[in-house]
């Protein structure tokens, strides 16, 4: 038995684009869905994504270690950005975040100050206009997508212009 690749690759991106349109276009607070393959250069690796949409920041979740699925309003990324923001008029929130990167990063404060340097660095670069992207996965039980890659990114996006929609390559 043979296989035709191009007859199965065209089956394959109908069923892509039939999904995407059940999954995702009907959900408010979506938009512009498109299929396209996308590599995500993460950090730990390189995830294949099929969908890119626009999605409004209250779609999306990070998942807290011990808390599980949380707003990113409810993070200390968030709150620590809004902290910078705000000339570090509010101390706890900058302290909140140092100490989760303390606990959760169990590294060596040398390693610490680098991810803080790195992150103000980023957060400099999304208020000077520099347009970011977040993995995601769509968790149909919760009805939103979970962010895979980008919490600081998006901690970014939330904190300095939260009406914003940000782009999402949907992992599957």
């Amino acid at each position: 038995m043979t296989v035709d690749i191009e007859r199965f690759r065209r089956v394959g991106t109908r069923f892509i684009d039939l999904l995407g349109a059940v999954l995702f276009r009907r959900t408010p607070g979506v938009e512009n869905v498109r299929i396209e393959r996308t590599k995500v250069r993460a950090g730990w690796g390189e995830p294949v994504g099929f969908f890119s949409l626009d999605s409004k920041v209250n779609l999306l979740r990070t998942v807290h270690v011990e808390r599980g699925p949380i707003k990113i309003e409810d993070s200390p990324h968030y709150a620590y950005v809004r902290s910078v923001m705000s000339g570090f008029d509010d101390p706890y929130s900058k302290e909140d975040w140092l100490e989760y990167v303390r606990i959760y990063s169990s590294a060596e404060n040398k390693y610490v100050q680098e991810r803080i340097r790195r992150f103000d660095e980023l957060i400099s670069a999304y208020s000077q206009g520099a347009k970011f992207e977040i993995a995601v996965r769509w968790s149909s039980s919760l009805g939103v997508f979970l962010v895979v890659d980008g919490f600081h990114r998006l901690a970014c996006v939330a904190a300095i212009d939260s009406g914003r929609s940000v782009k999402c390559i949907v992992l599957l």
